[in-house]
């Protein structure tokens, strides 16, 4: 007797509401510092450790478009390819996970999220665009430069020496729990700012830009232009 076709369907939607198997890689790369992350990837990073890369994806289907891969100095994760849209709903994730000595860089693009704490070098860099997300928690450093651009959000949190900040096209940069000494800040074009200074610091806000400063900076240059907006502790 053939199977109804009620019977059929029922057992075809409970197969797509099943969640696929998660599928765990260890892959064996080593001497690199910088993380370049893209194409709605989530990242988890430890500063601090011995190397250490590994990846979680739902499906071993879709495992072979998860790339990671090292170039120079660099470690280089992506996905190739777009979700089907049968299998929305269904866990669907890329998780890589990432252990090393010392993070000196991160680039995040296109709806990447990326999470990095631990202990970090004197010098750092952040940088997001295109709807990423980064996150880093207890950066302590001598020079630290952020940078965010297309939507994105960069949130940092811990102390530095000297601080470059700059974000444009929509994008936020929320630094106020990351106490540093000296800030020079640059915010265009509906970009958000939010900085912790207390010595010197710069900042220019343009094309609706806005600067929320934090702290006690004690020497202060302000510079406004095209409907943007610096905001200083007190006023």
């Amino acid at each position: 007797m053939r199977p109804s076709c009620y019977v059929v369907s029922a057992l075809c939607a409970v197969a797509l509401a099943s969640p696929l198997a998660a599928r765990e890689t260890v892959h064996n790369l080593t001497g690199f510092s910088k993380i370049v992350a893209s194409d709605h990837v989530k990242v988890e990073v430890f500063s601090g450790s011995d190397f250490s890369v590994v990846s979680d994806v739902s499906g071993t289907a879709r495992a072979q478009r998860l790339v990671v891969e090292q170039d120079g100095d660099t470690l280089v994760i992506s996905r190739k390819g777009r979700s089907s849209m049968i299998l929305m709903g269904m866990a669907d994730y890329y998780t890589v996970t990432v252990h090393l000595p010392a993070l000196t860089a991160i680039t995040a693009n296109r709806g990447v999220y990326v999470e990095a704490s631990g202990t970090f070098p004197d010098m750092f860099q952040a940088k997001t665009s295109s709807g990423a997300e980064v996150d880093v928690d207890g950066l302590e450093a001598a020079n630290v430069i952020l940078a965010a651009s297309s939507g994105s959000d960069l949130d940092v949190r811990g102390t530095c020496g000297s601080l470059l900040v700059e974000a444009s096209s929509g994008s936020e940069i929320d630094a106020e729990d990351f106490e540093c000494k000296d800030v020079e800040a640059k915010a265009s074009s509906g970009a958000d700012i939010e900085v912790y200074a207390t010595g010197a610091l710069l900042a220019r806000a343009s094309s609706g830009g806005d600067i929320d400063v934090g702290g006690a900076p004690v020497d202060t240059k302000i510079n406004e232009s095209s409907g943007g907006d610096v905001s200083l502790p007190g006023s």
